[in-house]
């Protein structure tokens, strides 16, 4: 089983970070709504339609906002929290 594969499911709104947060780095991640599970980019993900989405500590209005974004179930290089429920925006 995968790190994320059973903590989560369709419905719930997470936050999953791009990389791991450190006192000298900005948070990125994105916010959003889990609508499906895939293997279709080549590993088990979370489909996101992603409504937030934070790089650098700053909202970014790119194009990734209203998407659906693949969240990777388990990484290489995985942390405890790199995905977590996240509240309603």
């Amino acid at each position: 089983m995968l790190k994320f594969e059973e903590s989560f499911v369709i419905g719930d709104r997470i936050k999953a970070y791009d990389f791991e947060p450190i006192p000298s780095r900005e948070e990125c991640f994105i916010e959003g709504t889990i609508i499906d599970t895939t293997s279709e980019p080549g590993y088990l993900a979370f489909v996101v339609e992603c409504d937030n989405d934070v790089f650098g500590g700053s909202v970014v209005h790119d194009d990734r906002i209203g998407k659906h974004i693949f969240v990777p179930m388990e990484t290489s290089m995985d942390y405890d929290n790199r995905i977590t429920l996240s509240q309603k925006a």
